[in-house]
């Protein structure tokens, strides 16, 4: 932020001409706090479930080759259905990303007049004027919100497909005795816990790609090249 704020007071006067205060705030807010939270989904979160996903898998190995492929194709599926949506969601939080400091940018702008909107009576005015930005604001954070739920529904599905292909595989093996009574046990003990982190893992993914897209759309804005005129 510090960096950010210094490299911005160097802009011509232009840049502040064209930009409301609240707005160049946001940006940098918004880019700060998504470089943060995607260095901490990385470390912490996508580090830890992909190391567990490739145990898992190789626990499965050790019982069945059939069970570490029904996990290694459930974790590889989700991720490239998640990476396929990836650039519609990076293309929508770019957008909500400069609409929200637009929007934060005329809400600043409309408080700091306070005493020329009191004075001169122009709630309505005012009011009329923030309301526009608020709904293109809110349709496109619907739209992403919507974007997550029909990929969420659509996991779903195949989450349940996985899981009865897994039950399935578990009724044959035994069935032929190729695997053991404790051998179901710790796939049926094990596969549950690894599905959660196999869904954990692609919304994570989901996550990054949003943030991503919030700090691209920042950073492009914050480093607009100005000249005097």
């Amino acid at each position: 932020i510090e960096y950010m704020t210094k490299y911005i007071l160097n802009h011509p006067y232009k840049y502040f001409q064209e930009n409301f205060a609240g707005t160049i705030s946001k940006r940098i807010n918004k880019l700060a706090d998504g470089v943060d939270n995607v260095i901490i989904i990385v470390i912490v979160a996508i580090f830890r479930k992909l190391l567990m996903i490739l145990f898992t898998a190789g626990l499965f190995y050790t019982i069945h080759k059939i069970l570490a492929l029904a996990i290694v194709m459930w974790a590889l599926l989700f991720i490239l259905i998640s990476l396929y949506f990836s650039n519609f969601i990076e293309k929508d939080s770019r957008l909500l990303s400069e609409k929200e400091s637009i929007m934060f940018g005329n809400i600043v702008d409309s408080i700091s007049n306070i005493f020329s909107v009191i004075i001169f009576s122009k709630h309505k005015f005012e009011e009329k004027y923030l309301k526009s930005y608020f709904e293109s604001t809110k349709k496109v954070d619907e739209k992403i919100r919507h974007t997550f739920i029909r990929i969420s529904y659509f996991l779903g599905v195949l989450n349940s497909l996985f899981i009865g292909f897994i039950m399935l595989a578990l009724v044959y093996l035994k069935k032929y005795n190729l695997i053991t009574p404790g051998d179901v046990a710790m796939v049926l003990s094990t596969f549950i816990s690894i599905g959660g982190e196999i869904w954990s893992f692609s919304d994570d993914i989901r996550t990054i790609v949003k943030y991503i897209g919030e700090c691209n759309q920042s950073l492009v804005s914050l480093l607009i090249p100005y000249t005097f005129e």
